[in-house]
């Protein structure tokens, strides 16, 4: 009888223990039936559109990262004189502009003639070696003149006043490229007003005499569609790179994995533009006088150096979104990083400022951890779009960058372990 008891009972816990599995299944089977139905949907076409939108998303980036040089560069007076103004201070650009002086006054003038009938019959022969020489001392004097602060002054005041008449007639201008007198009457009159000859502001030229035909410029009308609309051109391009990003992730089946794949190649697109930049200025130093090459190397290089430092910072923020798209994600390599990086902060910091407990603002960042760190990213990039960047202020908002990311870290709870 007692057997017969023990066995029943081993039975019902066998059934109990039975039942309570095939609830544990029910309730797995409901949990993986949800994660699928949130995951995308695998379909034919879903991967080629994702990967069109990254290639878009690469081209918009490049296009947006000229856009933003050309406006906040090309465009703007001041930033203008910025990058040109240094010009005249390089000694390649004093040295090259000071021979090009001489030879063209040289080849313009007999000066070993003049020199020639200067000397006595006797002394002819010593023509050519005096015009060497006073080749030489006018090529140093034109090299101290370009050199001295008066010079220079006047070079930044000259090319501010000239940059700032330029970009005001091309955004007034609606032509086809043909400038007529009209055109730059219309300009001057502006200027007049407000001074004695105010009267002139508001006066048109007859037709017979305005419509005269000065000069033809071909990129006119380019630079006035830009001047007039780089604005739009930025907004647009940001938005779409945005736009085709976000796309290119939500279509992929597997979204981490497409921010990594988007990081990555928005840092090779940056290092292409970085090469493409370098071998132009190769190029463009060939295609003058080997007397010349430098000077229009370092005249280049300085021009450039803004666009440059500009495709740096994309660059190293296209690898910042690679790391912490990695380190956030489940890899075995990301989680063996982490664990070190645990070992070495060990959790202190978190524990001096909250101790053992928690409040609302550690398991709020906890729950929305990796989205502050994304924005916080953004707005640091935004800002650097925004001002004018030195490889100083580059591995300054690099660090911020991480500061902040880390500070995320360490300050949002952990998820409890399920």
């Amino acid at each position: 009888m007692a057997q017969r008891k023990k066995v029943t009972s081993d039975t019902v816990a066998l059934e109990q223990r039975l039942t309570n599995l095939e609830a544990d299944m029910a309730k797995l089977k409901k949990t993986v039936d949800k994660k699928q139905s949130r995951r995308p949907r695998k379909s034919p076409w879903r991967g080629p559109a994702s990967w069109l939108c990254v290639a878009l998303a690469a081209t918009l980036l490049f296009a947006g990262n000229l856009a933003f040089w050309i406006g906040n560069t090309i465009v703007d007076t001041d930033r203008y004189v910025a990058a040109v103004g240094p010009l005249i201070q390089k000694p390649e650009i004093q040295t090259a502009l000071a021979q090009y002086t001489t030879t063209q006054l040289f080849s313009r003038v007999d000066v070993e003639g003049y020199v020639q009938e200067a000397l006595p019959p006797r002394a002819e022969f010593l023509a050519p070696q005096l015009t060497t020489q006073l080749k030489t001392q006018t090529q140093n004097s034109v090299k101290s003149l370009l050199s001295s602060q008066k010079v220079q002054d006047y070079w930044y005041s000259s090319i501010e006043r000239r940059h700032d008449a330029i970009i005001s007639f091309s955004q007034s201008y609606e032509g086809d490229g043909t400038i007529e007198i009209s055109d730059i009457f219309s300009q001057l009159s502006k200027r007049l007003d407000g001074t004695k000859l105010g009267f002139l502001s508001d006066k048109q030229l007859p037709d017979s005499v305005g419509s005269i035909k000065v000069a033809t410029v071909g990129w006119l009308p380019v630079l006035h569609k830009v001047s007039t609309n780089i604005g739009l051109y930025q907004a647009v391009t940001t938005l779409l790179l945005i736009g085709f990003s976000v796309a290119a992730v939500m279509l992929s089946t597997k979204r981490r994995r497409m921010v990594i794949t988007l990081g990555f190649v928005f840092a090779v697109t940056m290092l292409a533009t970085l090469l493409a930049t370098r071998i132009t200025g190769s190029v463009a130093a060939s295609q003058v006088a080997q007397t010349y090459q430098s000077a229009v190397q370092v005249a280049y290089n300085t021009i450039m150096h803004s666009f440059v430092t500009q495709t740096v910072t994309l660059l190293l923020i296209s690898i910042l979104m690679v790391l912490v798209a990695w380190l956030s994600g489940p890899y075995k390599s990301a989680n063996l990083a982490k664990a070190r990086i645990n070992a070495f902060l060990a959790g202190r910091l978190h524990q001096s400022i909250f101790s053992k407990g928690e409040n609302g603002f550690t398991l709020w960042l906890g729950k929305y951890k990796r989205h502050v760190q994304w924005i916080c990213i953004l707005l640091i990039a935004i800002v650097m779009l925004l001002v004018q960047l030195s490889p100083k202020l580059i591995v300054a908002y690099g660090l911020l960058m991480l500061v902040s990311a880390l500070v995320v870290e360490l300050l949002a709870a952990n998820k409890p372990s399920k």
